[in-house]
């Protein structure tokens, strides 16, 4: 039984690292996730300077990593469909178009929850 437990273990470290270089990989070459991350931590510092509430705040980190996720997807889609070609196809812009749209969404989404969150602390 412990043995089963120690390459359990191993198992997770292995998913652990493998996850962590996915996400150096995506800061290393996507300008984009740089960029949102920039972002992240001067929203997350605006907030702790401001004083949101841990609810406010919770909303914010939620609204930060759905838009870093919608980025790793959008580059996920992007690099594969680049391995299986490199012509031009009106399919293949389609798809790439859609993948950043979902980018553009959760921007969209997030701009909102920054209206609610920090503009109207500015405006009353």
């Amino acid at each position: 039984m412990k043995e089963c437990e120690h390459f359990q273990k191993k198992g997770y470290f292995r998913s652990f690292k493998a996850a962590l270089r996915g996400l150096i990989i995506i800061l290393k070459t996507q300008i984009n996730a740089r960029l949102i991350l920039i972002i992240a931590f001067f929203v997350i510092g605006t907030g702790i300077f401001l004083g949101i509430s841990q609810l406010e705040m919770l909303i914010v980190l939620l609204t930060i990593g759905l838009v870093f996720i919608a980025e790793i997807f959008n580059t996920m889609v992007e690099e594969t469909i680049n391995l299986i070609t490199e012509e031009y196809h009106t399919k293949v812009k389609l798809l790439k178009d859609m993948a950043a749209a979902a980018v553009w969404v959760a921007c969209m989404i997030s701009l909102v929850v920054g209206y609610f969150v920090f503009l109207r602390r500015f405006f009353s």
